[in-house]
């Protein structure tokens, strides 16, 4: 009975430990910022380019890669602005990074120019690409 116990437990934290775990570093979070989600929301590459971008008629407008080494003790920050065609109009936002999440701040949707600033945890480096998009 003894044996049959353990066994079961075992069972038991192996499920809970593989559904725990957290997924690979290697692999990009995206962040898309738009009318439907101001706060964010966090897409799979896979759903950012089949379900997010192309079925809503989105069209870049720009894109940047945004890196920066690691320092010691300190943040990294860097920005990223757009300023285009007035009579286009900035619908909606980008965010690719590496966990851990950086704070990410951006300006108001809806205008012709866009300021995306991005600022590490102390110590990480910033390894991000941004895009800017409008509706067609």
């Amino acid at each position: 009975m003894r044996s049959f116990i353990f066994i079961t437990v075992l069972s038991a934290l192996t499920a809970c430990y593989g559904a725990s775990v957290l997924p690979d570093n290697n692999e990009m979070i995206t962040v898309v910022y738009d009318d439907e989600a101001p706060n964010g929301r966090i897409v799979s590459d896979a759903e950012f380019k089949n379900s997010v971008i192309i079925p809503d008629n989105w069209v870049l407008l720009s894109e940047w890669r945004c890196d920066a080494p690691p320092i010691n003790n300190q943040v990294q920050r860097v920005g990223v602005r757009y300023e285009g065609d007035p009579s286009i109009r900035i619908g909606q936002v980008s965010v690719s990074y590496f966990p851990p999440a950086p704070h990410i701040a951006y300006g108001q949707l809806g205008n012709y120019f866009m300021e995306v600033n991005i600022t590490t945890p102390v110590g990480r480096e910033v390894r991000s690409t941004v895009g800017m998009y409008y509706r067609a």
